[in-house]
């Protein structure tokens, strides 16, 4: 249970981000290059993957990597509140030029 709560839920909440911002990047004006998004998160992964055991494991111990990805999560977490409130504001923009409330 406690796994599940500490790192499960942080985990799923992260994964289902991805698709989330992604659409809602398609209703911007850079729509034309969502896949980019695509491979910039491919790439960014594979980096992480790279670095982690010869940049962070070595130098930080176990408690100081949970506070790092507790940290990385809410600023996650924070980045993703404009992202949001931009594709809300750019729905309703849609729907006041088409004649309809969001």
């Amino acid at each position: 249970m406690i796994l599940g709560a500490s790192v499960g839920l942080p985990y799923f909440c992260l994964a289902t981000t991805g698709p989330l911002v992604q659409h809602w990047f398609t209703s911007t004006a850079h729509a034309s290059s969502v896949f980019r998004l695509y491979a910039l998160s491919n790439v960014g992964s594979f980096l992480a993957l790279l670095s982690f055991p010869y940049v962070l494991e070595p130098w930080l111990e176990q408690q100081e990597m949970g506070q790092l990805w507790t940290a990385g999560f809410w600023v996650f977490a924070l980045l993703c509140l404009p992202v949001a409130l931009g594709a809300w504001q750019n729905k309703a923009q849609i729907g006041a030029t088409q004649g309809e409330w969001p």
